[in-house]
This record gives C-alpha cells, sequence and structure tokens, in this order.
C-alpha cells in the first residue's frame, strides 16, 4: 500500500518510489531517503522519519516528479541475534544510551570508523584479546591515538557487560602514554602561578580589560571557563554567601543544567564564597540591567527555567569565542608592557591551567584531598591528584616549616628537660 501525497498543479507522489535506510552521515546516525531522478542518485537527511519525509516532499516539490525510477525492492540482511551482537551494534548501543555532546560523539564515531571497522562484526562474545590489542598496541600508532582508541574499546566492553551481553570483560593491555601537557604543568606550574597572579593585578588595573576582572578572579576559585560564564544571580546565595554550581556553557551558546558534557553525570555543588569575592560580584550584578540576560537553562534539550546571567556581551551570555580572544590579547598586552616580551606557546597560559593552580595550592596549604576534589568538582580523588602539581618553591617553604616546628619542639623538649634537671636537684638539696 503507497502512502499518496499531493503536490502543486495536481502533482502525486509515492514515497514507495525512494529507499529509506539508516546511515551515519556527518559522524551522526541519521535516516537517509534516496531516490533515482533523470540518472542521478538524490538523498536527504534527517535525524527523525517525520522530518526525513518533509524534506523529501521539499525536495520532490521543488524539482517536480518527472524522470523518478522506483528503485529495485531492497533485500534485507540477516541481522545478528541480540543475544550475541556484533561489536558495531554494541557501540551505536552505546552511543544512543550515553548521550553524549555532539563534539564528544563525533569524535568517537570517526575513532571507531579509523580503528575498529575492520573486526566490527565480529561477535562481541567471540572477539579475542588478541585482536583487539594489535590495533590499540600497534607502534605505528600516534601514542595518543592508540590511548584514544584504548579508552573507547575499553568504554564499548564496559557497556556490553553491563547489558550481560558477555560475562568477562578481557584484561586489556594499555597502550604506553606520555601526558607532554602534565608533564609541562609539573615543570612550568611555579611559572604559572606567578603569571597568573601578575595577569590578576594587570587586569585589575587596566580600564581596557576591567570587564574581565570578575571573571578572572573567579578563576582562582578552580571552576571551569563553562561554569564561570554560566553563573547567573540565582547561584548566588545571599544569606549564607556561597555560590551553587549547576549548570555550564554549551558550545551553541546556551545554558544546560549539569556541569560536564555528558548528560548522566550531572553534578550540583556549593563553594563557600570569601567576602571580597561575594561584594565583587554583588558590585557587577549592580551595574547590569535588571531585565539583561534572561537566559532558558536546558536540561535534556527541554527549558527547564529562566534564569539572568551574569557575564553578558551585547546582551547575551558571553561566549567561549569571545572569552578566548580577550584572554588571548589579556597576556599579549601584559607579557608586552610588563615584561617587554611577546607571547608565545611556552608562556602562553592556558584558561583550565588555573584548575591546575588551585590544585597545587590548595594541596601546600593543607586542605584535605576530599575538600579538594568538593570544590574542583571532580568525579574521583585520582583526578584531583592528576591536578595537583608541587613547585620546588611550596617544597621549599614546607621544608623550612617542618624544620622551624621541629627545633621550637625541640627547644621546648629542651627547656623542659633542664626544668626537670633543676627541680630534682633542688629537691636533693
Amino acid at each position: 500500500m503507497f502512502e499518496m501525497v499531493a503536490f502543486h498543479g495536481g502533482l502525486q507522489y509515492a514515497h514507495s518510489m525512494a529507499s529509506t535506510f539508516k546511515t551515519t552521515h556527518n559522524g551522526h546516525e541519521q535516516y537517509c531517503m534516496k531516490w533515482k531522478q533523470d540518472g542521478k542518485w538524490r538523498y536527504v537527511y534527517a535525524y527523525t522519519r517525520a522530518d526525513l519525509n518533509n524534506k523529501h516532499l521539499k525536495r520532490v516539490a521543488k524539482i517536480g516528479v518527472d524522470g523518478i525510477i522506483k528503485p529495485a525492492r531492497r533485500v534485507n540482511k540477516p541481522r545478528v541475534n541480540k543475544n550475541n551482537p556484533s561489536l558495531k551494534m554494541v557501540f551505536n548501543e552505546y552511543l544512543e544510551h550515553t548521550q553524549l555532546a555532539n563534539k564528544t560523539y563525533t569524535q568517537r564515531v570517526r575513532e571507531w570508523n579509523n580503528g575498529f571497522k575492520s573486526i566490527e562484526n565480529q561477535s562481541v562474545k567471540t572477539v579475542s584479546r588478541e585482536t583487539i590489542e594489535r590495533i590499540i598496541l600497534d607502534k605505528t600508532l600516534p601514542p595518543s591515538t592508540a590511548f584514544h582508541y584504548s579508552s573507547l574499546i575499553n568504554a564499548v566492553l564496559n557497556y556490553a557487560l553491563k547489558r550481560d551481553y558477555i560475562k568477562v570483560k578481557p584484561a586489556l593491555l594499555k597502550p604506553h602514554y606520555e601526558n607532554k601537557t602534565e608533564i609541562k604543568n609539573n615543570i612550568n606550574i611555579e611559572q604559572y602561578v606567578n603569571d597568573f597572579r601578575g595577569i590578576m593585578r594587570y587586569v585589575e588595573k587596566n580600564e581596557k580589560y576591567q570587564h574581565m576582572y570578575p571573571i578572572i578572579k573567579l578563576m582562582t576559585l578552580g571552576l571551569r571557563i563553562g561554569e564561570i560564564l554560566a553563573i547567573t544571580r540565582e547561584q548566588i546565595s545571599d544569606a549564607n554567601m556561597t555560590l551553587t554550581i549547576n549548570k555550564t556553557l554549551v558550545n551553541n551558546n546556551t545554558l544546560k543544567a549539569g556541569t560536564k558534557g555528558r548528560a548522566d553525570t550531572y553534578k550540583t555543588r556549593t563553594i563557600p564564597l570569601p567576602m571580597d569575592y561575594y561584594t565583587m560580584l554583588i558590585n557587577h550584578i549592580d551595574t547590569l540591567d535588571d531585565n539583561a540576560g534572561l537566559t532558558p537553562v536546558r536540561r535534556d534539550g527541554t527549558i527547564i527555567n529562566n534564569e539572568h546571567v551574569i557575564f553578558i556581551k551585547n546582551k547575551h551570555v558571553m561566549t567561549y569565542s569571545y572569552f578566548n580572544w580577550i584572554w588571548h590579547r589579556i597576556q599579549r598586552d601584559y607579557f608586552n608592557e610588563i615584561w617587554n616580551n611577546k607571547l608565545t606557546d611556552n608562556n602562553y597560559l592556558k584558561p583550565h591551567t588555573t584548575r591546575h593552580i588551585t590544585a597545587s595550592l590548595m594541596a601546600y596549604d593543607g586542605i584535605p584531598l576530599s575538600m579538594a576534589q568538593t570544590i574542583l568538582g571532580h568525579m574521583s580523588a585520582s583526578m584531583t591528584q592528576h591536578y595537583t602539581h608541587i613547585t620546588s618553591n611550596m617544597q621549599r617553604k614546607t621544608i623550612e616549616r617542618f624544620i622551624n616546628d621541629t627545633n621550637v619542639q625541640t627547644m621546648n623538649n629542651i627547656v623542659d628537660l633542664t626544668m626537670k634537671t633543676k627541680n630534682k636537684k633542688e629537691k636533693i638539696k
């Protein structure tokens, strides 16, 4: 039975004269409608069948129905039993259920197509450990690529284990990965701390960049840039002088409830604000128009409320692109005017590095790891440890503090011993 649709001029067209199937398009799983017209294959893509039909009908209405050839009947290939899925089926389910951000989704699909296309039709139950390790331990791969392949296949196998597609997950060897960013941070953390303090003072005194001072000062609390740009008036508690972090800025300049890229890692944390931070934010808010910055907050694509963002550019929430542009200019002018030096890749301070600075300073001040983890919003203590770097200056001051404490304690012991000896001699007399 054909579905008939009327067009202008009394023309009619049946959807059955096009072939509909699911495919990967621009890194995403989409529906595709394909038909042959005037000797050419024509295609339209959409995420839903309803949108696909609408796009298809608009296209046909535009070019007419002449010359359309009814495609041959598609022969459905036998599918793998759901109880014994292929790696490709498990991967597709993993993508569907984990609700990855668009950028991560595209990256995962690209990694899969580049690394595991040759074995994706193998059953997840029978694929061997050696087969997978031949891919992820390939010495011709760049170390970072091998690391991403290993992370992806482990995520897919964990999903298969969770869904009972497999009973035991194979213990895969991990490729050697040298984190050059971490090494660079370990070496340069002390310079980063000094530069960031200098940049803060420079911005505070420079009229051209004073509008960025509240943002840069909030970076010292270890907040992510997306969390800072997404701060709203509703997150600041006047009664307790606290800041609740419960949303982030998404790349399409919308606010999303949650502070991570994945929807299933939604977390909320509350940070006590020192008096000068609280006063700074309130003074900044007082300079804003009462109706400025009202922005919808979305959760799983649905608007859940509207809140007033406090960092605004052109009456809209300040974007990542503007922040990165102005942050680069601030450092360029700082090194040029203060140090008569040029900004290079070696002295450029990435915005995210301030989280490493905060973690390192908290460790130096003796703040417990669990407390630092809560403030930074990490999901595990191991991640907080990864962000913590010990500088030579910190080591020196710690040693000096230890020596001073030891000297004081030794002197107290000597005084106590002297007093006891004196008292003992007096009793003998």
